[in-house]
């Protein structure tokens, strides 16, 4: 509430949340030079309004039973506290040991990586360190590779930013267009998460919170490739963030490289492509367990979640998979859901 609803004459007493015995309990609040309980603090301020928030995912379950099971076989150690801390220990621990290794490998093979991919080079923003590790390359064909790198971390944050680019398709503009784009997106979702991380640690402190007790936020921009073959490239870009997924994205390219076109829903299926798209994957949920299909909203209408805008990818086989975003078709804890297409008939 604090970075995201735009209230700015409110006055935040907590930047997470609180149980309810350490809402009465736990001393959180710099008030009249002392550290006070919410309930404490609130006693002793006159507000007009007092916001509570509830997050999607904590004001229900989809199947009781099925978080009754889960919940019941949760086996809670005896020392719960120093197995939670010696997680996040070694989880930082080996994050650190992996990019030393990195680092080494990095350092053993720059003088080949810079004799044949001079492009490095080129770095259009000091931001990014350069790096030019090739991935998926299938004889002649198209190739999508690692073009730039970035590691930082500080008290605030720590990012892990690769950068893919394609080439060899034959088309230079083609080329320029979607590398420029890339980089363009990469850097406005870099800058806001920056951005949002520096604003939740100003609320951690403003807060109460002792600065030494704030774990960095987590930025992650990566690649996959998804599929190259003569006709055509799919290769996706993500971005993630370890306290704000609703910012995280992934962002879809399906290239035609006959024409240099981005490739839409409607030009694979043709004009009827909302009707074939949306009637095989309806066959698919028809195949769902009754406890699957309960994921979803109810009257949920298929069809009105395709257009030209739908995100989707070409899986390895060659067969268009759409991706329906987050929340758009079902509860938020199904995550995005993937439909294979399988049409009856062949591309238009």
């Amino acid at each position: 509430m604090i970075l995201n609803t735009g209230l700015s004459n409110g006055t935040a007493y907590v930047y997470k949340g609180l149980m309810v015995d350490t809402v009465f309990t736990k001393p959180v609040v710099n008030k009249d030079g002392q550290k006070r309980s919410v309930m404490d603090a609130l006693k002793s301020t006159q507000f007009s309004k007092a916001y509570i928030m509830l997050g999607i995912n904590e004001t229900g379950w989809v199947y009781s039973q099925s978080f009754q099971t889960k919940y019941d076989s949760i086996e809670i150690p005896d020392n719960l506290n120093e197995v939670v801390q010696g997680a996040i220990a070694e989880g930082m621990a080996r994050r650190r040991r992996n990019r030393i290794v990195k680092l080494f490998k990095r350092a053993g093979s720059i003088a080949a990586v810079f004799f044949l991919c001079v492009v490095t080079a080129l770095n259009l923003s000091p931001t990014f360190a350069a790096a030019a590790c090739e991935i998926p390359l299938v004889g002649d064909l198209c190739r999508v590779f690692l073009f730039r790198e970035y590691h930082m971390e500080d008290e605030i944050k720590y990012i892990d930013a690769k950068i893919p680019q394609i080439e060899n398709t034959g088309k230079t503009e083609l080329e320029n267009r979607v590398n420029l784009e890339i980089q363009r997106v990469m850097r406005e979702c870099l800058r806001a998460s920056e951005e949002r991380a520096k604003d939740y640690y100003d609320a951690f402190v403003e807060t109460g919170g002792d600065p030494k007790d704030f774990v960095p936020v987590g930025i992650t921009i990566d690649y996959e490739t998804k599929y190259i073959s003569q006709e055509c490239v799919s290769f996706v870009v993500s971005q993630y963030e370890t306290r704000f997924d609703a910012y995280n994205c992934d962002l879809y390219y399906n290239i035609d490289l006959d024409s240099g076109r981005i490739i839409t829903l409607k030009d694979w299926f043709g004009p009827d492509y909302r009707q074939i798209v949306s009637e095989s994957m309806e066959a698919t949920i028809a195949g769902w367990s009754e406890e699957e299909r309960g994921i979803l909203w109810e009257d949920l209408s298929i069809i009105d979640l395709i257009s030209e805008n739908t995100n989707f990818y070409f899986n390895q086989d060659g067969q268009i998979v759409v991706v329906i975003e987050k929340y758009a078709a079902a509860y938020g804890a199904a995550g995005n859901l993937e439909f294979t297409i399988q049409p009856n008939g062949s591309r238009k």
